[in-house]
Formats: C-alpha cells, structure tokens, sequence
C-alpha cells in the first residue's frame, strides 16, 4: 500500500476513535511524558554511515551523515512542550556550518488522541543560530515569528511497552523542481536515539529527495543535554603561557577559533589577554582541578606542551596523564601531546649525550605516550628535538621516521600542531617534527 495512503488511513482510523475513546487521554499524557524525557542532548547517526560503508551498500542507498541537537526551551507565548533543534554539517556550533534551525512544538490533539510534533521555522533563522546557548532570545516569540506547514504535522503515540513513541506525518507536501512531492516519513523516538524517515516522492512514486532505503536515519545521542548547554571552550591548551603553547593560540586565535588556556593562577597571562582567549585555572598535577577544567566547557580538542626540565615535580608523566584521564572522561576524543625525541620507540635517535642528560624527562614522556596510546582516543604525539626560540621558516615536517632526528622552531611546530588538528588522518600517530633546512646541531646555536 503506498504509505501516504497509509498514513491518512491511520489518522482517519485515530480520528474515528475520537478522544472520548478511554484511556486517550492518559495516553497522550504519557506520549508528553516521554518526548519530554527522551527529546534532549545532541545527536549523530556516524555508526549509521559507518556501517553503510562496511556493508559496502551502494551510494543511492547509504545514509549521508547528520549532526542534530534537541534543547527545551520555555516559550511561555507557544503552546504545548517546545524543544530548539539546530542541524550543522559537523557538530559544531559554528554559524556557518548550520543549515537548518527551528523548534519543536509538541501539543496535544484530542481529535486523534496523539501527540502533535509540529517543526516551526523561523522566519529569521540566522538570527537564532545558537539560541541553546542565550535561551532568553527564545522567551518573547509567538506564533507570528514561525513559519509552518499543519499537514507536515507528526501524529504521535507510544508503544504499548512503552519502549518508543512512533508516529507517521500528514499529507505533506512541497513544491521543488516544479512537481509536487509528498512526505514519506515517520517519525520515532526511543530513549537515546530520534529516528526519521525523511523522503519526498513525486506522482509516480519516484523518490525525489531523500533516502532511497526503507532504513530509517537513525540518530543516536552523542552528548547530554548537561554537555550541550556548556560554553564552547574550542581547543583547551595546557602549557599554554609561553612557548609553543602561546605560538599555537596565536594561529587559533588569528582565524577566529575559540581558545582556552589552562593556566596555574599565579601564571603570567599578559602575552595571552591581547587574545582574547578564555581561561581555567588550576594544577596540572592535581587531577581533580583537570578534570574540574574539562567539566567547564565543551572543547573539540586538547592540546598538552606540558613539560619540565628542572621542576621538583616534573609534570611530564603525572600532569599529561591528568590531562588524558580527563579528556577521557569528558568524552573529549581529539588529544595532541608534544612529547620529545628520545621518547618510545625514537629513544635510538637521540645522540647518547642528550640521551644522557635528558633520560630522566624521556623516560617520563615514555610513561605519558604509552598511558596515552593506552587510552581510547584520537590521539597525536609529535615529538620535536631541539627547539629553537626564532622566526618560523616555514619547512616544518612530520616524519612518521622514529629514527629522524632535528631541529624546529616554536613557531613552525605550532604550525604542525595546527595541522594536526585539522588532518583527523593524522590520529592514531607519532610523528617527528623538524625543519628540512636546519642542520643538527650546527643550527641549534647559530
């Protein structure tokens, strides 16, 4: 039976039963009940797509991937139970990578004895990107600030188990391409996953948009709603006052990332507040301030420099090992360390003097990158050798070689480092940097 057919049989079916049917209303109640505890926190379908490519499915049948957030939100002037969504291309909260935001409006229809899942669009949507994070914005809009469709309406209602809230849409339809295509979809929502259909076909049954498979885009949640509704922290850098640290939010910074430094509070901070970058203070080797500092905010990536020739307390081992048990925990995958020549499998490729002045700190970077490698997480270890405080001479390289030895400046590893963060391909290695021109050791002194 064609499923639009479908669809309205089921409506009219719901409708002839009418609200007077018993037990309606405590059903419509407990459909409330549940969306307003399973709809919130953010969303991907990635173990979807994943498994598509597996399964080798052909391209007209695999599912593209999708980023959603779920937020509710008080809108005294909306009736019923609203929630923000918000779709972008990666899961960020970056304006220009949002292509679609609304809200949710979930209502009661005592007519069919459902739960109505309206989707109201702003007729300004750029001007509420974000609006999970300034909820005020949402407060004063009425109806009038929305646009929507009634017959694109989701009929709700829960399974008799209790186990999920399933619904078919209206008689929606749209115009594209100058045919009128009608929604095939359906909705379902379970305790951490929001499923849809999402298809549109033409008169002849032809699927115009969407996808081809009668699988739905399942979306799984990924974050809390606690996770979502931190500060975007961007990239959270330990060691961050001086040195490569600083050098690295200088280029963050320049294209317009967000920065923020983790930093002892007796640290001196002038060279990073013309940054503009966001601080948390505390201890590295007191894991209960790292994992305090990783609580704060939703970071996408954490940088560590930390490292020690002369300290009492060497943070090389204990304060990197913090800083990834707390990655870890905060669920924050993408982890760069800089460790050093000398450290895991390049112990060979330092010479036997520095290896002996230095065995101490490479026997500590060993500990931090096998406890790190240890780890479930994307990380990255590059290991630089002399490092020069100088200008950048831009021939900065990564070498996968653990035999290769050389010299770079600050500046140029901050660069590598930035590149790593942009290269996921890069995860899961360890690398040497150096510059291609310099000569070692002629060119550490001259």
């Amino acid at each position: 039976m064609n499923r639009v057919i479908f669809c309205l049989a089921l409506l009219a079916s719901v409708a002839a039963a009418g609200a007077s049917e018993p037990g309606t209303t405590a059903e419509m109640d407990r459909t409330m009940q549940l969306v307003r505890t399973w709809v919130q926190g953010s969303y991907d379908n990635g173990a979807q797509v994943a498994a598509d490519v597996a399964n080798d499915v052909p391209d007209g049948l695999k599912h593209r991937q999708m980023y959603q957030l779920f937020v509710p939100v008080e809108m005294p002037n909306i009736p019923g139970y609203t929630v923000y969504q918000q779709a972008s291309v990666d899961g960020s909260t970056d304006p220009d990578r949002i292509w679609r935001n609304g809200v949710l409006q979930f209502i009661r229809d005592d007519d069919t004895g459902t739960i109505r899942e309206r989707e109201l669009n702003f007729r300004e949507p750029k001007r509420f990107h974000n609006a999970h994070l300034q909820p005020g914005s949402l407060t004063d809009l009425t109806l009038d600030d929305f646009e929507w469709n009634p017959g694109c309406d989701f009929f709700l209602k829960p399974a008799a188990d209790g186990s999920e809230v399933r619904g078919p849409i209206g008689l929606c339809q749209i115009e594209m391409g100058g045919q009128t295509l009608t929604a095939d979809d359906e909705v379902v929502i379970r305790p951490n996953e929001f499923w849809f259909l999402g298809r549109y076909t033409n008169a002849d049954g032809q699927i115009m948009w969407g996808n081809a498979s009668d699988e739905h885009t399942k979306l799984v949640r990924a974050a809390s709603l606690e996770t979502v509704l931190k500060p975007d922290g961007g990239v959270l850098i330990f060691g961050g006052t001086w040195n490569t640290g600083l050098e690295l939010a200088k280029l963050l910074r320049d294209r317009g990332d967000t920065v923020t430094v983790f930093v002892r509070p007796t640290s001196d901070r002038s060279a990073l507040e013309a940054l503009d970058v966001r601080f948390v203070e505390g201890d590295a080797l007191n894991a209960d301030e790292v994992n305090a500092a990783l609580d704060a905010a939703r970071y996408s990536a954490v940088v560590t420099t930390l490292g020690c020739y002369r300290c009492e307390a060497p943070p090389d081992f204990v304060g990197n090992r913090n800083v990834f048990d707390a990655a870890e925990a905060a669920g924050v995958r993408r982890v760069i360390m800089i460790s050093t020549i000398g450290a895991g499998d390049s112990a060979d490729a330092v010479p036997w003097i520095a290896r002996w002045f230095l065995k101490d700190v490479m026997a500590l970077k060993t500990q931090a990158e096998d406890h790190l490698q240890a780890l479930d997480l994307d990380y990255t270890i590059i290991r630089p050798g002399g490092l020069k405080t100088a200008e950048a001479t831009g021939n900065g390289e990564l070498t996968t070689d653990p035999d290769a030895m050389g010299l770079i400046t600050r500046p140029d590893l901050a660069v590598l480092i930035l590149d790593c963060l942009d290269d996921d391909s890069t995860a899961g290695k360890a690398y040497t940097a150096r510059d291609t021109e310099f000569r070692w050791p002629w060119d550490m002194f001259f």
